[in-house]
């Protein structure tokens, strides 16, 4: 309400149309600590986190933690600005993110046949055609 027809490139979207969607046809995500952020990467969507953000639904409301690489972080009093430029520097911007889908989606567009591989070789006791289903990054990196 706050931005309602304050911008001309601002849109709100229907909250019941899908986040998939609207992040395929947006050009940057401003969140707190989302995992929007990292469904973008699908997108290769540029994210901000805004680290000044009152996370409301706790109690007390605590600031937002966006311990990523790939999120540009700013305060709320730089907003404008740092939209701005990250709209204006889009090129590179979208280049240094694209390698992170890849560092934290694995198998994608093969994920759901090497499942139903797996749950079939379980179930009739088969001999698996394909590799075992790895995850591709550390997971020791993932919980440090």
């Amino acid at each position: 309400e706050l931005h309602e027809g304050k911008y001309e490139n601002v849109h709100f979207i229907d909250p019941n149309i899908s986040i998939m969607e609207c992040l395929s046809i947006c050009d940057l995500i401003v969140s707190d600590e989302s995992s929007v952020m990292f469904e973008g990467l699908l997108f290769n969507k540029p994210s901000l986190g805004v680290v000044d953000w009152l996370i409301p639904d706790c109690v007390p409301p605590r600031f937002p933690s966006i311990p990523y690489d790939f999120v540009e972080k700013t305060k709320l009093e730089n907003l404008t600005e740092k939209v701005e430029y990250m709209i204006q520097n889009m090129t590179p911007i979208v280049k240094k993110i694209s390698h992170e889908c890849d560092r934290n989606f694995t198998h994608l567009g093969t994920s759901a046949a090497l499942i139903v591989e797996l749950i079939d070789t379980y179930i009739n006791h088969k001999k698996l055609c394909v590799p075992p289903v790895l995850p591709t990054y550390d997971l020791e990196q993932t919980w440090n």
